[in-house]
């Protein structure tokens, strides 16, 4: 059985697998050193609503303290719920509603983060995985 991922990683993260490399639940697949600057999220875009839209879906507020997988934003229709989690410790430092982004400042000690197999998928004799770098982090 084949099984994909799509795993959204920053620009500063660094990949520790090679295609074809055989991995497990425990295994790490990229590491990623986070630095002091304000994550940025695109709420606008995740949630497929205008900008000024979003504060229909925030779920924090400005000066929230807040840690990483906390919801910040969710969208619930007829069918799906969109949830948008924290993805580091800190505080909500301004929600943009002309641009739809939230930025959060991070907790000021320097840390390294690693990425691993995510655990809610079931066991498969092969994963496949397509990490992505992405600008949803800045």
């Amino acid at each position: 059985m084949k099984t994909t991922a799509k795993i959204t990683l920053t620009p500063n993260a660094k990949v520790l697998v090679d295609v074809g490399d055989e991995i497990n639940r425990e295994t790490v697949l990229a590491s990623e050193d986070e630095k002091d600057k304000d994550t940025r999220i695109d709420l606008s875009g995740i949630l497929k609503v205008t900008p000024s839209g979003i504060f229909r879906y925030i779920k924090k507020r400005p000066q929230d303290a807040i840690k990483e997988g906390d919801i910040l934003a969710e969208k619930r229709t007829f069918l799906t719920t969109l949830t948008v989690r924290s993805p580091v410790n800190g505080k909500v430092k301004e929600i943009d509603l002309k641009s739809g982004i939230l930025s959060i400042s991070k907790d000021t000690h320097k840390s390294s983060k690693n990425i691993s197999v995510p655990t809610d998928l079931k066991s498969a004799d092969t994963l496949f995985l397509l990490l992505l770098k992405s600008c949803i982090l800045v």
